[in-house]
């Protein structure tokens, strides 16, 4: 009995009851398995229509938040874009007005009156051929006009206009002023077959030959004493204010011997003849410069003139002039006009300030990578040039200042040397001008956004590895034609008679300007032409228009080559419509122009627009509602024994398919995902038995 008890208790019962667990489980773990497969089911399809709504509703989200990014950047970029733009018009505004005190139309008329008056006259300063012409010709012409006696109409001057030229208009500043340059004698080897049979030689001028000894009258032996005043002693270019002056055959000091002409005719008459007698031009000399300076006082402009007397060793004299016109006192005239030129030059040097101060947070940023843009190269180079042309205007100044006082300690009586201001306003006025001349080359960045400009500057772009080789081809093929011209025709054609005019004459060529006739004189003549037309026009030209064909048409093809600022100009335009439509609705409205029958209209357009969309709206809820009774049907439908899971899968997929077809919005964008919910749903309807 106990046995049983206890076998009845540890073995038997928990057998049963285990057993008995395990058959219940079997029996009840099918159905309950169905229904949570059925209700995923029943979930699945009615969350399909949901789900795609709401992936739509996220990528409608995400375009637009996408969309506000990027009209956010543009509208920056607009404001970049409106500022530089707007910055580059005031800058070129401020140039323009400090160009406008600098390029005086008068200049030209008094550059043409001391042409008229002194060079292109009878005898002419042009036909000047020996020393006697020479001081014929000061004598006859140049005295008698910068030391007039009578006025234009014959009447004699008063003492107060005996300084003002011919024109009555031009005032001299102090006398004018001769200066001699000469070489020393026997600086030249005469060949042993020649010796005994030529008495002298004479060399070209060179500064290292030039004489600067001291001599008496008639270039005699100096006694040793020596007189500044004499046009006997040499005197140092730091005494006379002078500097190097290059003109046809060589670049002569700005030293040398120098006459004072004096303050009145018969002085000047005097000195000359003088000179003449006691032959201060010999063979020697080797230039002869005439200087002398004159201020109009009607358009506040200073004319400094140089008349220069070359006289080479193997040659006449020959003539050249040198007549700069300028402008000293800038802040004079109009109080309106002097105000903005003051301000013009005050905003330009703050401008520049501003940049160097922005060059420099950049070199030390960026370093060299900063010279890597072509446009950061030409405000380097601005700015440099900038600071340049403020301390040559400072210079200019300064001497313009000292040339004032010496004039006034003078009386008049002494020369005063203007070359050095004249050479200061030449390098200020170029300045000014490369300035200028960059700021409308930085036009081409404000077209940048043009579409054929920015294709043009990407073909050069792309094109300047090939153009930097031919280029260095181009330059020794004129360099080798410039040469072989200057030595075979250099004694018979004046356009060869160097090499510098032989390289001009031959890039004249190019722009249609042939000397065909002067080649005919030698036999050579019409081979080397033909030889250059064949070799620059028909070869390297021809190349070059590959090059930028060949250039034009990879830009063209590929889009990576070409520039993205096109984007901006579109985005401008669209903000302006829609800027000058708002206010032009603003305008109507405080207007009242807006009339009843319009208002009725607009109304009547916007009741008909919503009703189109309500309808719309009602059409899609219809579809989705059916496409929900199709799902429940699905449901609801018993399934054959003999219809097999793939083949219910398909039912239900061609059921949605259906649905989709029938113009859902979003479902035809979802399609995959439907697709690969339905395989998830059709997994759980195998039968375990089937497993």
């Amino acid at each position: 009995m106990t046995v049983s008890v206890i076998n009845s208790l540890l073995v038997t019962e928990p057998l049963k009851v285990v057993v008995l667990t395990f058959i219940v489980s079997l029996i009840f773990k099918k159905p309950i398995e169905e229904d949570e497969k059925e209700e995923e089911e029943t979930i699945t399809k009615e969350q399909i229509v949901i789900d795609i709504e709401d992936e739509d509703s996220d990528v409608e989200k995400e375009a637009s938040l996408s969309d506000t990014t990027r009209t956010r950047e543009l509208e920056i970029q607009m404001k970049r874009v409106l500022h530089e733009i707007g910055g580059y018009f005031i800058l070129l505004l401020i140039l323009l007005t400090i160009v406008d005190n600098n390029a005086d139309i008068n200049k030209r008329y008094l550059h043409q009156t001391i042409l008229n008056v002194l060079v292109d006259t009878s005898p002419s300063f042009r036909t000047i051929s020996n020393t006697a012409t020479v001081f014929e010709w000061m004598n006859g012409v140049l005295l008698p006009s910068i030391y007039p006696r009578t006025s234009e109409y014959g009447t004699k001057l008063k003492p107060d206009e005996l300084n003002f030229l011919d024109t009555s208009r031009n005032f001299r500043i102090g006398p004018a002023r001769l200066r001699q340059l000469r070489i020393s004698p026997d600086e030249c080897e005469v060949p042993y077959t020649m010796v005994g049979k030529v008495r002298d030689c004479n060399v070209p001028y060179s500064i290292p030959r030039e004489e600067d000894g001291h001599f008496g009258v008639g270039w005699s032996s100096s006694d040793g004493a020596v007189n500044n005043s004499s046009p006997w002693v040499f005197r140092s270019a730091f005494d006379l204010g002078s500097i190097p002056t290059t003109c046809e055959f060589a670049t002569y000091g700005g030293g040398g011997y120098e006459a004072v002409l004096g303050a009145s005719l018969e002085e000047a008459l005097n000195i000359t003849n003088y000179l003449f007698e006691n032959r201060w031009i010999d063979q020697y000399t080797r230039g002869l410069f005439i200087e002398f300076t004159l201020y109009n006082a009607q358009v506040n402009l200073f004319t400094y003139a140089m008349l220069i007397l070359e006289y080479p060793p193997g040659s006449a004299v020959a003539t050249s002039m040198s007549i700069q016109v300028f402008r000293l006192y800038d802040f004079m005239g109009g109080v309106f006009y002097v105000i903005l030129l003051m301000l013009a030059h005050t905003v330009y040097a703050l401008y520049l300030l501003y940049n160097c101060f922005k060059i420099f947070q950049a070199l030390r940023f960026d370093g060299k990578q900063y010279f890597g843009p072509f446009w950061n190269k030409v405000d380097f180079c601005q700015t440099f040039i900038g600071i340049t042309l403020v301390v040559m205007y400072l210079l200019r100044y300064v001497v313009t200042q000292v040339n004032a006082k010496t004039l006034a300690n003078r009386n008049g009586t002494d020369f005063v040397n203007f070359q050095y201001v004249a050479f200061l306003n030449e390098l200020y006025t170029l300045f000014i001008g490369f300035i200028i001349f960059s700021e409308v080359i930085k036009f081409l960045r404000l077209l940048r956004f043009n579409r054929r400009i920015g294709m043009l500057a990407s073909t050069i772009q792309y094109a300047a590895t090939a153009l930097i080789p031919f280029s260095l081809l181009f330059a020794f093929a004129l360099v080798a034609f410039a040469s072989f011209g200057c030595l075979i025709f250099g004694t018979m054609i004046g356009h060869y008679r160097s090499f510098i005019p032989s390289f001009e004459t031959l890039l004249q060529t190019f722009i249609g300007k042939f000397y065909m006739v002067d080649l005919n004189e030698s036999l050579i003549g019409p081979v080397y032409f033909v030889l250059f037309s064949i070799v620059c026009f028909f070869i390297l030209l021809n190349m070059l228009l590959s090059i930028i064909s060949d250039a034009f048409a990879q830009v063209k093809d590929d889009v990576s080559k070409q520039s993205n600022d096109y984007e901006i100009v579109d985005f401008m335009k669209q903000r302006f419509r829609d800027n000058l439509r708002r206010l032009f609705k603003k305008i109507k409205k405080k207007l009242g122009i807006r009339t009843k029958s319009k208002t009725n209209t607009g109304k009547t357009m916007e009741k008909t627009k919503q009703e189109e969309t309500e309808e719309k709206m009602e059409e899609v809820i219809m579809k989705l509602n059916t496409l929900i009774e199709k799902a429940d049907g699905l449901n609801r439908r018993p399934r054959c024994e003999s219809q097999t899971s793939s083949q219910i899968v398909q039912e239900r997929k061609d059921t949605i398919d259906e649905a989709s077809r029938s113009n859902v919005p979003g479902t035809s964008q979802t399609s995959s995902e439907i697709d690969e919910g339905l395989d998830d749903t059709s997994q759980t309807n195998i039968d375990p038995r089937q497993k």
